[in-house]
């Protein structure tokens, strides 16, 4: 998977390495997986793959930097974004956009996805957050 760089906006050169580096691992991660889909022409998995690089991607920075950073790949080109003008990357990978932008608050999704849980991991919850 190789990575195209955009726009880069962000000023400090070890978040850049880092970014940088985090991309290639995960791409090289997915590589065989991404080489599949794209034969295939299998959206869904490629979408799949991009969301696992993003959730990975985002965790990491958040780790390792102590700050939030909101990562998102979007094939739609049609995006707004209010951001801190030293801290934006796009990268392109095939028809997708890979936005990265530091926050300074925890970024709420635009669309969120209903997942069904478990009985056991019902369970489990209902202990961890039970008020008495």
């Amino acid at each position: 998977m190789r990575f195209e760089i955009i726009k880069n906006k962000i000023q400090d050169k070890d978040i850049i390495t880092l970014l940088i580096n985090m991309f290639k691992f995960m791409g090289t991660l997915y590589l065989k997986k991404a080489e599949d889909a794209k034969n295939n022409k299998n959206k869904s998995a490629m979408e799949e793959i991009l969301r696992n690089i993003c959730k990975y991607v985002e965790n990491g920075l958040s780790q390792k930097l102590s700050q939030n950073y909101f990562v998102i790949a979007s094939e739609d080109p049609y995006y707004a974004l209010k951001y801190d003008s030293k801290y934006l990357m796009i990268l392109k990978y095939e028809k997708f956009d890979i936005i990265v932008i530091r926050v300074p608050y925890i970024c709420v999704s635009g669309k969120f996805n209903k997942i069904p849980i478990e009985e056991n991991e019902k369970k489990e919850l209902e202990e961890k957050f039970s008020l008495t």
